[in-house]
């Protein structure tokens, strides 16, 4: 008992210290495996052909890092009609099913319409000599200053058209 107690007057201050430091090693391991280990998967939800000389794709990317944290968006790409190369037209969060419909309104200009989405992460206006309109009924969040300009004024102070 005597040699217990000396070894707890000797090393009382460490071993305190010890355990006041384990909450800090867990988060700093877990910041680490959440890193090595985050997966993301992108599933293709929709695709459009030869729409004003574009090809459209609609992509789904669900992004998991552990614990219960994670990112998902979906994207809308284009290429020409025949080309590999894809450029992104619009970034959004919402649900997996929430899928943008893409339609022509001339043969230059193609509109994007969604009821509603979460957050709004880019927006391209322009694609070469094609125009894109946006038509989103309701707007969670912009995260991008730079997409004021997509948003119609009406849409800034209250989300709705």
């Amino acid at each position: 008992m005597r040699r217990i107690m000396q070894f707890l007057r000797k090393y009382s201050g460490r071993i305190i210290l010890g355990l006041l430091s384990l909450p800090f090693i867990f988060v700093i391991v877990n910041e680490v495996v959440y890193w090595m280990f985050a997966a993301c998967f992108t599933e293709p939800r929709g695709k459009t052909t030869n729409l004003s000389g574009y090809d459209f794709e609609i992509s789904y990317t669900d992004c998991d890092y552990g614990m219960g944290a994670g990112d998902y968006y979906t994207s809308v790409f284009a290429s020409r009609v025949g080309q590999s190369k894809k450029t992104l037209l619009f970034k959004y969060d919402s649900g997996p099913n929430d899928l943008p419909s893409i339609t022509a309104v001339s043969p230059l200009a193609i509109e994007i319409s969604i009821p509603q989405i979460d957050a709004l992460y880019s927006a391209r206006t322009h694609l070469d000599d094609l125009s894109i309109l946006y038509k989103i009924g309701v707007i969670g969040h912009v995260t991008n200053d730079r997409l004021e300009q997509v948003i119609p004024d009406k849409m800034k102070a209250t989300g709705r058209p």
